[in-house]
């Protein structure tokens, strides 16, 4: 599996963000410019019914998202990118009741940067007690297609500390199954696990994964279903108060239709 090229992306309020998989894209809010960000029943904006369990109701957490506030990026101030793609709130086969987020890339890539797919992604800015440089990142996933090219990686989570150094979770197809890394890029990130793909579940199935990143060692963990599959130090260090999160869908390979599925992001610190 081609592992992707790293490319600074722009910045917000000064701040350095994301180095990504070859393409470039910055935070922008909903406009009518971009595809639609659509909820399956429209609703306004608000707490989910009381009669719908909520996972965010049961965890201590610094950030949970299980996409039950409407309207579809209620959390995530920071906005939509979405260039290729749309994002939306389903109903079905999700997680935890009652909706989860759908990112899909469409099948004609970008105009504006020949040679890549697109991305449909929420950001936020998260804040983060620099006591606790421990910070963990879980989610529940089902991807439903990727183009069905065992090349091409879609990424699904990122995370932007300072100096340009950035953790991204990515996902490619291999035989009908599903593999995936943790990727890093920054000071000496290649010294930890960023090459290293796993298998991580069959196509149209949830599967969970635990992101654990170290700051103060500068060490990496990534667990699928509970099982740990990864480790190793990478180059990963944040002395500010605040990373640049977004969850979504964004792709290198113009084939195909990429369509993935999120719930339940979870993001604690210890």
């Amino acid at each position: 599996m081609t592992r992707p090229a790293p490319r600074r992306l722009a910045a917000i309020s000064g701040a350095a963000l994301l180095v990504g998989l070859g393409i470039a894209f910055g935070c922008s809010t909903f406009s009518a410019d971009t595809p639609p960000v659509t909820a399956t029943d429209g609703g306004d904006a608000g707490a989910p019914d009381a009669a719908i369990p909520s996972v965010c109701d049961h965890v201590d957490a610094s950030f949970c998202d299980d996409f039950e506030v409407l309207p579809l990026g209620a959390k995530w101030p920071m906005g939509a990118d979405l260039e290729g793609g749309t994002l939306t709130l389903v109903d079905g086969s999700v997680a935890s009741p009652l909706y989860a987020l759908q990112a899909s890339l469409l099948d004609n890539g970008l105009p504006s940067l020949p040679g890549t797919k697109g991305f449909a992604q929420l950001f936020r800015y998260q804040s983060r007690n620099v006591a606790l440089p421990v910070v963990v990142v879980d989610a529940d996933l089902k991807i439903d297609g990727l183009g069905g090219s065992k090349d091409g990686v879609v990424g699904l989570v990122s995370m932007g500390f300072d100096d340009n150094q950035s953790v991204l979770l990515v996902v490619g197809e291999q035989n009908g199954m599903v593999e995936g890394s943790v990727v890093t890029f920054g000071s000496a990130a290649d010294a930890g696990p960023s090459n290293v793909f796993v298998t991580l579940s069959a196509l149209h199935t949830w599967f969970h994964v635990s992101i654990v990143i170290d700051l103060a060692n500068a060490k990496l963990d990534f667990f699928v279903d509970g099982e740990q599959r990864v480790n190793g130090g990478v180059g990963i260090r944040n002395s500010g108060p605040q990373y640049l999160f977004g969850v979504g869908a964004f792709a290198t390979q113009p084939t195909g239709t990429n369509t993935v599925t999120i719930d339940n992001v979870v993001i604690t610190a210890r």
